[in-house]
């Protein structure tokens, strides 16, 4: 997709903006419209539409991308994305504004999925998005100080009994779940074996403190743990039980069977409180809730495999979502009410956002169990080792070192996870501070030269100063300049195209007296540096860094070629 900009003298031969697809036969680009001002900041968006986008190596689910107007034109990555849930359904085969429909001053856009099915084939389907909803998230706050880890396996016992679920109520109390009643516990220092007194499978455990724990498995096990021992507990059934979360020690959920079974234990007894009649092929694996009045239960139609998501609003449960992809959900887990991740086989992934799930694309591998400690870490874990991280913003890929199926994944919080999986592997992954780098010891020199910027052009020739003081900087054109500071101490540089306003950059050089250079890029009539309206800051003396608060990593990456390590660059 190409934007052209207009002018006095028609349209320019060369776009401003290219946006381009990264997935083969997506057909990015087949629509394009303006999306008028979606986040009503005074410059124009534009909405682009993929209808042929996969999701998840499905196929025809579609995308449309909304990419937000700025003083120096579209933002170069969207600031939103929607994606189609339903494969062939073609969403983003047309875009287009829909005005403001509900007068809050925002644009709104308009989506088609003119194959979308529900009970006919191809009745099609439009979606009205509003523009006060589609703003970008907020910036995460990035860590005081840069941390670092990986997973490392944390084998406790010269045993093989694979391991399907895992739960703590701290980084020190620790429980790993599995084959013939294994029940390992972590205290904080090393892993033991716990008696359970039965041989059935477990498969998944919850608590509520490390003296309300309950582990649930084959032929309706449900067992509790009060601080000392583990006790059997009457289920009232002989189904399979794979899945267990509760609000509190009295209203617990225990899900699995082969007719979406469900039962709630009320702090007394247990009872089933739902079951799919008149199918005979419905399974659940897993269940999570922010409350309880919001609980989500995942799984599967075994004949198809189609995936199954059920929701429970504090009074009945009710099939929520049912996907015919043949793509079963095996686990489930949010950060909000609004914020609800489900994963499971041939690495399906839906997002909840409080209104619908739309499909997102984390992995082809399959997927067995998912957690996170916020909305931007989050960690999904399956088949052949496989981690996936998502950070707020897409998933990506993380070294597990085994190839060992993994099977659930917990954390105590955003610095220490655990994972487990089959014969008996254990993974922790643990953020370490990093080691600081010492500082070096300045070396005298005359000049700092070499220093240039990557991204927009040659410095230009003949166009610079000499700085003791304030000086300024007078062009009558826009373009990258050359300013020589000379000497210590705060300097006020003041960059101004004739005829306008001014705009200062104080420049604080600290100690030493070296003569450093510094490349400034003055575009446009204001001498705006792009993405960059505020005050500019040298931090060290040969050791330069300077940067405006606001800048733009990716598009304003400043380097130093020198050996004086000189840097130059905005973040942000």
């Amino acid at each position: 997709a190409y934007v052209y900009l207009g002018s006095s003298n028609n349209l320019s031969t060369t776009p401003a903006w290219i946006g381009e697809g990264d997935q083969a036969g997506a057909w990015y680009g087949y629509s394009v419209s303006t999306a008028g001002d979606v986040n009503d900041d005074g410059y124009s968006d534009i909405i682009v539409g993929a209808y042929q986008y996969d999701v998840g190596g499905v196929g025809g689910e579609g995308r449309a991308c909304v990419y937000q107007g700025s003083s120096s034109g579209p933002s170069t990555q969207p600031n939103w994305t929607v994606q189609g849930d339903q494969e062939s359904a073609f969403l983003g085969f047309s875009v287009g504004i829909a005005g403001d429909i509900n007068n809050d001053g925002y644009s709104d856009v308009v989506i088609s999925a003119y194959n979308y099915t529900n009970g006919e084939d191809g009745e099609g389907r439009a979606y009205v998005y509003l523009g006060s909803n589609i703003t970008p998230p907020p910036t995460p706050t990035p860590a005081p100080t840069p941390v670092f880890g990986s997973w490392k396996i944390q084998t406790p016992l010269p045993q093989d009994k694979h391991l399907f679920g895992i739960w703590g109520s701290s980084s020190n109390d620790v429980f790993a779940v599995g084959d013939m009643g294994t029940i390992l516990h972590y205290g904080g220092n090393s892993w033991s074996i716990m008696s359970g007194n039965t041989t059935q499978r477990l498969e998944g455990i919850w608590g509520s403190s490390p003296t309300d724990v309950f582990a649930v498995g084959e032929n309706g096990t449900i067992l509790h743990y009060n601080g000392s021992t583990w006790v059997s507990m009457d289920s009232g059934t002989t189904l399979p039980l794979r899945g267990v979360w509760g609000s509190s020690s009295t209203d617990v959920f225990a899900v699995g069977g082969w007719t979406s079974d469900i039962f709630h234990y009320d702090g007394t007894s247990w009872t089933p409180v739902y079951t799919s009649a008149g199918s005979f092929t419905n399974r659940l694996y897993d269940v999570w809730g922010s409350s309880s009045s919001d609980v989500f239960a995942v799984g599967d139609d075994f004949n198809p495999q189609d995936g199954m998501i059920m929701h429970y609003d504090g009074q009945s449960w009710a099939l929520m979502l049912r996907e015919f992809t043949t793509t079963g959900f095996e686990d489930v887990w949010g950060s909000s009410p609004d914020n609800v991740f489900a994963v499971g086989d041939q690495g399906v992934t839906k997002h909840y956002n409080g209104t619908g799930w739309t499909s997102m694309y984390a992995t082809a591998d399959w997927l067995k169990g998912v957690w996170g400690s916020s909305a931007n870490n989050i960690f999904a874990v399956g088949g052949g080792g496989t981690i996936v991280h998502y950070d707020g913003y897409s998933w990506s890929s993380m070294s597990s070192g085994t190839t060992n199926g993994l099977q659930d994944v917990w954390g105590s919080s955003a610095t220490d996870t655990f994972a487990v999986g089959l014969y008996g592997i254990i993974l922790r992954y643990q953020l370490q501070q990093p080691t600081p780098t010492p500082t070096p010891t300045p070396t005298p020199s005359t000049t700092v030269t070499g220093i240039t910027r990557e991204v927009n052009g040659d410095i230009l020739p003949g166009v610079s100063v000499t700085i003791d003081g304030v000086g300024t900087v007078v062009s009558d054109q826009s373009g990258i300049f050359q300013i020589t500071v000379t000497s210590t101490g705060s300097k006020n540089v003041v960059a101004r195209k004739d005829g306008f306003r001014d705009r200062t950059r104080n420049i604080d050089i600290a100690g030493l007296g070296e003569e450093f250079t510094v490349i400034c890029n003055f575009q446009g009539q204001y001498g705006l540096i792009p993405n960059a309206p505020d005050m500019w800051y040298a931090l060290d003396c040969v050791n330069l860094w300077l940067y405006p608060p606001d800048g733009d990593i990716g598009l304003d990456m400043w380097t130093a070629l020198d050996a004086v390590n000189a840097w130059l660059y905005p973040v942000q």
